[in-house]
């Protein structure tokens, strides 16, 4: 059984789609720490530091002479669920 077909079952109801849009910008070394964050693209996961090594040009380059931000839209979307007596709400990711 779905998510919905339960919540429709329950007294919250009432589900609404819902996305907001954002942009980020993010600086080099932002994007290399993140990418560090994930798991499969930790140093343990990659074998070793190569990529900061391959990716310090670049970095110091930004640093050197402020080469800014990227521009990341991105579009998240989920489920906004209300319990119809009381008002009560929630979100569902995904």
């Amino acid at each position: 059984m779905r998510h919905e077909e339960v919540l429709l079952r329950s007294p919250f109801s009432r589900i609404e789609a819902i996305h907001w849009d954002r942009t980020d910008g993010l600086t080099v070394d932002e994007v290399v720490g993140l990418q560090l964050s994930f798991s499969f693209t930790s140093p343990a996961a990659l074998g070793s530091d190569k990529m900061l090594r391959d990716l310090e040009p670049a970095r110091t380059d930004e640093r050197q002479y402020a080469l800014g931000r990227t521009a990341d839209r991105a579009r998240t979307r989920g489920k906004e669920v209300r319990n119809g007596r009381t008002g009560q709400h929630g979100m569902l990711m995904g």
